[in-house]
């Protein structure tokens, strides 16, 4: 069995390599290896283990998902409605499917059919070289798409600056949240401020209200 799974991923171009032939490779090149410096640990280990062929290459993974969703299903479909009840087709409709809870799903169930959709959804999201393996068993066709992953692993120069690009757009997102949680949180403040100057404006004029009755008593 073992033999039969090294010849499916073989037919992708996978290549095995030591962890010491791809450093050294990367070394030879100062300002290669000064980018792979710049990565993150877990980018740099993710790197490395693909170009040993110990894991294929993540297409794309969205971790905003989790922030937005919480949901006990990965497949989300939307689309526009109107507050009237007025039946329009529109064009605009939307899927959401976070993809982290998809490959739990995925994992799951391995005795299952894998369906075109599931697919291509696991090949987008998983690095795993088991998964590659059920998708290529089901649909031959993506060896073509594997087979342009992998030639990467002969390119680390491309593929240190495919990392440093996803590097920076994670930066970038997340300082953009925190600018937007900061902003809400600003905006919370203003608010428990204007209630609080409302109630103080409420209790100055009971104040005064209590003073006014006073004088009058004295009379």
């Amino acid at each position: 069995m073992q033999e039969n799974n090294n010849a499916s991923l073989e037919q992708t171009g996978l290549k095995r390599r030591t962890r010491e032939q791809i450093l050294a490779l990367i070394k030879a090149d100062e300002n290669m290896y000064a980018q792979f410096l710049n990565l993150s640990k877990s980018m740099q280990e993710q790197m490395l283990e693909f170009c040993m062929g110990k894991r294929g290459l993540l297409i794309t993974y969205d971790p905003f998902f989790k922030m937005i969703f919480n949901p006990e299903d990965y497949y989300h479909y939307g689309k526009q409605e109107f507050d009237t009840g007025i039946d329009i087709n529109m064009l605009q409709e939307y899927i959401y499917i976070p993809l982290d809870i998809f490959l739990d799903n995925f994992h799951k169930n391995t005795h299952n059919e894998i369906k075109e959709l599931d697919a291509w959804l696991c090949f987008l999201s998983s690095d795993n070289l088991e998964d590659m393996l059920r998708i290529l068993e089901a649909y031959p066709d993506f060896i073509a798409l594997y087979r342009e992953i992998m030639e990467f692993q002969a390119k680390p120069e491309e593929l240190i600056g495919m990392f440093s690009e996803a590097l920076e757009i994670m930066d970038r997102n997340t300082t953009r949240y925190m600018i937007e949680e900061q902003a809400k949180e600003i905006e919370e403040q203003k608010k428990t401020l204007t209630e609080k100057d409302k109630t103080l404006e409420k209790q100055m004029k009971e104040i005064e209200e209590l003073k006014a009755e006073l004088e009058r008593l004295k009379k």
